[in-house]
């Protein structure tokens, strides 16, 4: 029986604003190589990707990036920009999510503590139990030692748990630790998962407001 849901953040709960903010940043700022160019290095930087296990700093990381990319920004002022303007809500998930039969649901996130913070902020709706960053859990998905210690923290068996994530990685990563895990595809194949796990009534629609 499930008795608690884990959804991811990021490709499920909320989607990038592209490319209304690449047009914007870019128009703003000169680029070298454009703005995805940094991204694409910003997110395969070890040290951007030791953020997310809280062992270095997000802003240093995007300030010595940001000095070849776009010299006139620096990282507070990026962060700023694409946690206010590059984040768009999955509300038809959030009104279903609101309306599952379960006991507990955590957000279970890959996030370093600035923009971890603004997820706290930004989901922090009635039906949310808690919030499992991994800056805080010393370990990122698909680290085993991420699911092992978000159940340590819980006192949950792993049998109980549902985990909803869009990279199949990381549901092959949470079913290797024994939970049960959906890839998000789409908010109608989850909301079917949800019926399958009993979660959701047969007759349930997907909210359309």
């Amino acid at each position: 029986m499930i008795t608690t849901l884990l959804l991811d953040v990021d490709g499920v709960l909320q989607f990038p604003r592209r490319p209304e903010f690449v047009d914007a940043l870019e128009r703003d700022h000169a680029w070298r190589d454009g703005y995805l160019a940094f991204q694409a290095e910003l997110f395969a930087d070890p040290e951007y990707l030791a953020t997310l296990s809280g062992r270095a700093d997000v802003l240093a990381v995007t300030d010595r990036l940001l000095a070849r990319h776009a010299p006139s920004l620096t990282g507070r002022a990026f962060m700023d920009r694409w946690l206010a303007e590059d984040i768009v809500l999955n509300g038809e998930l959030i009104a279903q999510v609101g309306e599952l039969t379960v006991e507990r649901v955590y957000l279970a996130t890959n996030q370093e503590p600035i923009r971890g913070a603004h997820v706290e902020r930004l989901h922090a709706h009635p039906w949310l139990t808690g919030v499992f960053a991994s800056w805080q859990l010393g370990r990122a998905k698909p680290d085993p030692a991420y699911f092992e210690r978000l159940l340590d923290a819980t006192g949950l068996p792993a049998a109980e748990c549902l985990f909803v994530d869009d990279k199949e990685p990381l549901v092959a990563a949470a079913r290797g630790v024994g939970l049960h895990a959906a890839h998000y595809t789409s908010n109608d194949l989850l909301l079917a998962e949800f019926r399958r796990y009993g979660l959701a009534s047969a007759g349930e629609a997907p909210d359309q407001r």
